[in-house]
């Protein structure tokens, strides 16, 4: 059956479809949980897989600036010539 674009988020996340909401890389979350900065996670099996409330307040927490505001993606700087 197809997915309906309108179909609920899932309750959680694999490390592969938890590193492309997040825009990281596999073994970029694999250092952050190693210096315990990682989102939490559970292991289902063989699996880990992260919760969705979890991984959705970590990625909120990752884009908090000081000011409380979100952080806009940083543009990509062009090298002076």
């Amino acid at each position: 059956m197809p997915e309906d674009s309108t179909s609920p988020l899932p309750i959680a996340y694999t490390v592969g479809q938890f590193c492309k909401a997040a825009q990281i890389s596999r073994s970029t979350l694999y250092k952050l949980w190693a210096s315990g900065e990682g989102p939490p996670r559970c292991e289902l099996g063989r699996k880990l897989i992260i919760p969705r409330d979890e991984a959705i307040n970590w990625i909120q927490r990752k884009a908090v600036v000081p000011n409380g505001t979100i952080s806009p993606a940083e543009p990509k700087s062009e090298s002076a010539s």
